[in-house]
């Protein structure tokens, strides 16, 4: 069913982290950077995309853990197990019916090969998919994530390693950073407690950062309404991290992110389900007024991201 606009974007920001198990799969050390050749006019092509993953995936001191470089040899297979037989790792496009048959429509990606070796191959569906860069993108955003010996992830974990958000997140989560560094630290400096203090400061700037990013990139709002939401968002977050959120938590921050509280939203939907949508859309000409845009670009908003 239909959910209002500020629950879909709480639950997106906020998701609980709940379903990650560690494979336990490990990259070696000496495996790093995970160097793939790319078809040389792919590679210009998407270059914008694989940038993109370089810089997102490196370990917690800083090393690069992938590396995209373009060749000019363009290998075709019918079956992607046929692919390992490359001397080289590779990233690999299906593009028509006959390659990767064994891919089927609904799978955009695919990695195949052997982690604790370092060695496999990264599969890009573009036949009959969105080949933009910014799909392209997510899709290596989670193929790079199985590489390096990640696992799916369920329910609200807001990963990308979930089939819920991956094709969401314009960049690797806090909880995928945070595994990511977990997993490959590559660091033996002990910190001091002014070292703590530094890096604590500087994870709260970077998660302001990114819930900037995310409501600007996925709500199109002015950048002064951003700076305005983010704050109000980052505080909400900083106590669900000590405790559960109660009501009162959430009619505050939907009372200043949308001009009306939990209870208001709740009994408009229920409303709208049984077929009066009078409720909601007051409810959303309000929102709009709020956040300084127009009705119809709310009710934009509110079509495309739905859950």
């Amino acid at each position: 069913m239909k959910i209002l606009i500020f629950v879909s974007l709480l639950v997106t920001l906020f998701g609980c982290g709940n379903g990650y198990v560690d494979s336990g799969k490990v990259v070696p050390r000496d495996k790093f950077p995970l160097t793939y050749k790319v078809n040389r006019a792919k590679y210009e092509r998407y270059k914008l995309s694989f940038d993109r993953v370089e810089q997102q995936y490196k370990s917690k001191s800083g090393i690069d853990l992938v590396k995209f470089v373009p060749a000019d040899e363009n290998p075709k297979f019918t079956d992607s197990k046929d692919s390992l037989n490359l001397p080289d790792n590779w990233v690999l496009f299906k593009e028509n019916a006959s390659e990767f048959q064994n891919i089927g429509g609904n799978t955009v990606g695919l990695y195949t090969g052997w982690v604790e070796l370092g060695r496999g191959n990264l599969i890009v569906n573009i036949y009959k998919h969105a080949s933009t860069y910014n799909r392209v993108k997510k899709v290596l955003y989670h193929e790079v994530g199985h590489a390096l010996g990640f696992d799916h992830t369920h329910g609200l974990d807001y990963s990308t390693m979930n089939y819920n958000f991956n094709l969401l997140l314009p960049f690797l989560s806090r909880y995928d950073r945070r595994r990511l560094h977990d997993k490959y630290p590559f660091s033996t400096h002990e910190l001091t407690q002014k070292d703590l203090e530094l890096v604590g400061a500087d994870e709260e700037g970077e998660q302001l950062g990114l819930i900037k990013k995310i409501v600007h990139e996925k709500f199109g709002l002015s950048a002064e309404r951003v700076e305005e939401i983010a704050p109000i968002l980052h505080n909400l977050n900083k106590i669900k991290n000590k405790r559960s959120l109660s009501e009162r938590d959430w009619n505050m921050a939907t009372q200043k992110l949308f001009g009306f509280n939990y209870q208001q939203g709740k009994k408009a939907i229920e409303e709208h389900i049984q077929g009066n949508s009078e409720s909601l859309n007051s409810l959303l000409e309000n929102a709009a007024e709020v956040n300084r845009t127009s009705p119809e670009h709310m009710r934009e908003i509110l079509s495309d991201y739905l859950l």
